[in-house]
């Protein structure tokens, strides 16, 4: 007997118990603290949600009055702008998407749409995370090595369109792994 059998049949003794209860007992119900959590959620969502409008609003009109008086289009504020759309997407998918089924204690949308809103949850975290490597990159260039900064438009650009592709690619596992269950 090599060590992996011996943990697998520690498991199978340590989780016995639990394997013959019901599954349904293990279902999430509608209690007056999911009920709470489901509000507290959906009060951050709205608040968020206006934050980011309110910063992608204003990055776009000072892009305008930026065009109208010369200045080039800096290159942090393609990071921000990009931060703030996939905060809105980490909004609407996780924070929103989380109270609803905090409320609804379940899915009612069927398979299809359940493996794509679980994509896109995983999608808006790692987009999120990834522009905010880009900005502390970007910010660490532009202290170390001021004209080496990846600021410039093109190249910002370039790591940008590589963050969403590469947030994608990771979000993919999500379709194999999500599904809904017919409960009996």
């Amino acid at each position: 007997m090599n060590c992996s059998e011996l943990i697998y049949i520690a498991n199978l003794s340590l989780f016995d118990n639990i394997s013959r209860e019901p599954c349904l007992q293990h279902a999430p119900q509608l209690t007056s603290s999911a009920s709470s959590r489901a509000i507290i959620l959906a009060i951050l969502a709205v608040l968020s949600f206006v934050g980011n409008v309110l910063t992608i609003i204003s990055i776009r009109k000072n892009r305008v009055h930026r065009g109208l008086r010369q200045h080039s289009w800096n290159g942090v504020y393609t990071l921000i702008l990009h931060l703030s759309v996939a905060d809105l997407f980490v909004t609407v998918f996780c924070l929103a998407g989380e109270a609803v089924w905090s409320y609804t204690v379940e899915w009612l949308w069927g398979n299809m749409s359940c493996k794509l809103f679980k994509f896109l949850q995983m999608f808006s975290l790692y987009l999120s995370t990834f522009i905010l490597v880009l900005i502390g990159i970007d910010r660490f260039l532009a202290v170390r090595y001021p004209m080496k900064s990846i600021s410039t438009s093109s190249r910002c650009c370039k790591f940008v369109i590589g963050a969403w592709i590469l947030s994608a690619l990771c979000s993919l596992p999500q379709n194999t792994i999500d599904h809904t269950v017919i409960q009996p």
